[in-house]
């Protein structure tokens, strides 16, 4: 349980800082461009994340 918190903690964060830094490298996008990175960012860092906090 506390495995997958971490993990959610971890992934968030990450997308949250992924989100800010695309939109000071591109202000003029589209507002499409802003979900997109954040869910491609989700699929990358949530199996690293994983990875990363596995108990075994």
């Amino acid at each position: 349980m506390k495995e997958n918190i971490k993990v959610a903690l971890f992934t968030g964060l990450f997308v949250v800082i992924a989100t800010l830094l695309s939109e000071f490298v591109i202000p003029k996008s589209s507002s499409l461009t802003t979900p997109i990175i954040a869910a491609l960012s989700v699929l990358i860092v949530w199996p690293l994340a994983k990875k990363l906090f596995s108990n075994k």
